[in-house]
């Protein structure tokens, strides 16, 4: 609290020493923050998924949970490049990806694909993420 001048993170309410146990830890930001700030969610972290492959969900703020939630279906993670000491030793995780670079592969011969073509399309654009091996998105990660 003493690096944040006492004050909430999110909306800079000070605090004095007495209250200071009634602000809740955000392990996104790394900082406190006041009840209004900080409903006591909890939510799976990005950077806990990518360096140490753990799904445990941590105390976030209002808005630590807004930002992961509105980030957890954007293909932002390459975890070939982030981490591969986890591609490594995560067996579910090598085999997606290695299922996700033979779709990659046959991509070009489905869209062109004649026979079932506007229901193989709309397939195509609502599951569009497989096609992408060095992409996941955390969502895709929880789910499996």
């Amino acid at each position: 609290m003493r690096s944040q001048s006492f004050r909430c993170a999110g909306c800079s309410l000070p605090v004095e020493v007495k209250y200071m146990k009634t602000f809740r830890f955000c392990a996104y930001f790394g900082k406190y923050f006041c009840t209004s700030c900080h409903a006591g969610s909890r939510a799976v972290l990005p950077a806990r998924v990518v360096h140490k492959w753990d799904f445990g969900e941590q105390p976030v703020s209002d808005f630590g949970a807004s930002v992961i939630a509105s980030l957890a279906d954007e293909p932002l993670f390459c975890m070939d490049d982030l981490n591969p000491a986890v591609v490594k030793r995560v067996s579910r995780l090598r085999q997606a990806l290695q299922w996700r670079r033979d779709a990659a592969v046959i991509f070009p011969f489905i869209v062109t694909c004649k026979e079932e073509g506007e229901g193989i399309k709309r397939w195509v654009q609502q599951n569009r993420q497989i096609f992408r091996p060095l992409e996941y998105q955390i969502r895709s990660f929880s789910a499996s």
